[in-house]
């Protein structure tokens, strides 16, 4: 089979914070890519993810190993949750 591409998505259950993101498997930061849309996952990779919001302690780091499988079946969302201070 060709080269395949996995369109991941990041949920997080509080409305208006902001989600970080590495594929480099270092922990994110407010400096690491900040999610807009879906990522394109082309290779097998490692996505560390979380997420603020002002008045809000940030969530715990999540991760999710992608291994680019062409049977055609989508990946699952990586859930984030933030905890109240």
């Amino acid at each position: 089979m060709g080269l395949s591409c996995v369109n991941l998505s990041l949920i997080c259950q509080t409305s208006d914070a902001s989600i970080y993101y590495t594929l480099d498997g270092s922990s994110p930061t407010t400096g690491s890519f900040p999610y807009i849309s879906g990522i394109s996952v082309i290779a097998s990779e490692l996505v560390k993810t979380f997420a603020v919001k002002n008045g809000l302690n940030n969530s715990l780091v999540t991760s999710g190993n992608y291994i680019i499988d062409t049977s055609g079946l989508p990946a699952a969302p990586i859930n984030l949750e933030l905890i109240p201070e």
